[in-house]
């Protein structure tokens, strides 16, 4: 086959790749539009802290009393949700419109990066499609949390300085700094980028790169503990406090097998080219996947983390990937029909996309199917919630965002928080006790046999509370849903005449 014949056909393999990419794109945006529901139930608590901010309510608020629930993150995805909300938008949607916004902005910021350092431009599409496929980003790049506006505050700090160390101007650098603060106050780890730059200015010039770090880190600190002041120190109790969730073995595991399911292609390709790399010194695109992973390896294992961890170490190493293609001369290579070791990355690229877009097909049907079970769900929990004159306490957060707007009690991080020591179990339990809650929801009946040891990612209450529980209130409906065995609901039992006692 000729060069140009197979430059022809590499052409076509890159629009049919695109093709596909951009099918799957367009699935997730469809699952988004379509869905009333959450999409995850963290999506839930965001879009409620959002209409407390349109009700004019504060956003962070005291962890000893009602509501018992956290907002734990910075304030900026917060805020333009609520700005969408304003202008007449479901915070649902617009919080998912805020991540697709961002998701677009990443990967067009992925395109700018890698044209920067490569010099190859397939190697730049092939880096962008690596990461355009990913069904992690793809998934919370339609999902109404603040994930990927964090990441993509983040790149852009890294893209801007790229431009200074190219360039040389001065306001690059000012603007990293500043995009590294938006980063950090729409989500508070998202510290890579910032590590990374301060590490290459440092090696690159020591004055400069201390100087980078104390005004970049001053400022940020200035504005958090300004946000801190403003809300009576709730921020800080919320976002930094609240956050400090146990670690898990088990759950470090679990991600790190799924993390290697999904970059594990993309690795070989960057192993590959690994003394080149040592070679040319450390690069920013290596700098920011190390920094990247290390922070991976010291949050994965928190009780409550998903995939969506993994976000930015897996758009870093697909930055490094198409590093990698470049260097090595894969294209070239591979267009001369040369019989080179290099060529064969083409297939661990190939199963990568594939593999990707497989996923992200399974996961989108999945999206699809629980919207379904969702609406039956809130269907029938409905005459419960609005019957309800008092307290509701609930396990699922979706329906107090549909039928009332508002969480008293989010278990999952209550527990946390309670058995931490962080907030004070006794209005919730008094309540119970009192009978003051008109409904309480559970993924678990306390009337059955018990089970073993509780699982701590399975949103539930503390053990006090669920004795009180037991004495206080009756099973009165059990309805199927999308998460475990469904929704146990217990209403108030009635109270034992004056003569039975």
């Amino acid at each position: 086959m000729t060069e140009q014949r197979a430059e022809t056909a590499l052409r076509w393999v890159f629009a049919v790749l695109a093709g596909l990419t951009g099918l799957a794109l367009a699935g997730h945006v469809m699952v988004m539009l379509h869905a009333r529901h959450e999409l995850t139930q963290v999506e839930s608590i965001v879009a409620i802290q959002a209409l407390k901010l349109l009700r004019g309510e504060a956003l962070y608020g005291d962890l000893q009393h009602y509501p018992f629930t956290v907002a734990a993150y910075g304030p900026v995805f917060y805020l333009l949700s609520a700005g969408l909300g304003a202008l007449g938008l479901p915070v649902l949607l617009g919080g998912r419109l805020i991540s697709l916004a961002s998701l677009i902005g990443v990967l067009a910021l992925c395109r700018r990066l890698l044209g920067i350092y490569l010099s190859n431009r397939y190697a730049v599409w092939a880096g962008v499609l690596l990461i355009a496929s990913s069904p992690i980003l793809a998934t919370w790049g339609t999902t109404g949390q603040v994930d990927m506006l964090a990441l993509f505050f983040a790149l852009a700090a890294l893209y801007l300085y790229s431009l200074f160390r190219t360039r040389g101007r001065t306001w690059h650098l000012f603007g990293a700094g500043a995009c590294l603060i938006a980063a950090l106050l729409t989500k508070q780890n998202m510290l890579a980028s910032g590590a990374a730059i301060v590490v290459l200015l440092f090696l690159e010039d020591r004055r400069r790169g201390v100087r980078f770090a104390l005004a970049t880190g001053l400022c940020g600190a200035a504005l958090a503990l300004a946000i801190n002041a403003a809300t009576h120190g709730h921020y800080l109790d919320n976002a930094v406090r609240a956050n400090l969730n146990p670690m898990s073995a088990e759950k470090f595991l679990r991600l790190g097998s799924k993390f290697l399911r999904f970059g594990g292609c993309m690795l070989i390709v960057v192993a590959a080219s690994l003394r080149r790399a040592v070679g040319e010194g450390l690069h920013p695109l290596h700098a920011y996947l190390g920094a990247s992973a290390v922070l991976l390896a010291l949050t994965a294992a928190k009780v409550g983390s998903e995939l969506n961890y993994e976000m930015e170490t897996l758009l870093a190493l697909g930055l490094c990937a198409a590093w990698s293609l470049d260097r090595l001369s894969f294209f070239p290579l591979w267009i001369r029909g040369a019989g080179d070791w290099v060529t064969l990355l083409g297939l661990p690229l190939l199963i990568q996309i594939l593999a990707s877009l497989s996923v992200s097909a399974m996961w989108m049907q999945d999206r699809w199917r629980r919207e379904d079970m969702r609406r039956a769900e809130t269907a029938q929990l409905a005459p419960y919630i609005q019957d309800a004159s008092r307290r509701v306490l609930s396990v699922q957060i979706d329906p107090l965002l549909q039928l009332r707007g508002r969480i008293e009690v989010e278990p999952l991080i209550y527990t946390l928080l309670v058995e931490a020591g962080v907030s004070n179990p006794e209005p919730v339990r008094r309540d119970l006790a009192q009978r003051n809650f008109s409904l309480v929801i559970l993924y678990e009946d306390l009337f059955a046999e018990p089970g073993g040891p509780r699982n701590p990612e399975i949103p539930s209450l503390p053990r006090e509370d669920l004795d009180e529980l037991r004495k206080n209130y009756r099973l009165v409906g059990h309805i199927r849903g999308p998460y475990l065995n469904g929704d146990y609901l217990y209403a108030p039992a009635a109270p034992v005449p004056e003569g039975a006692r």
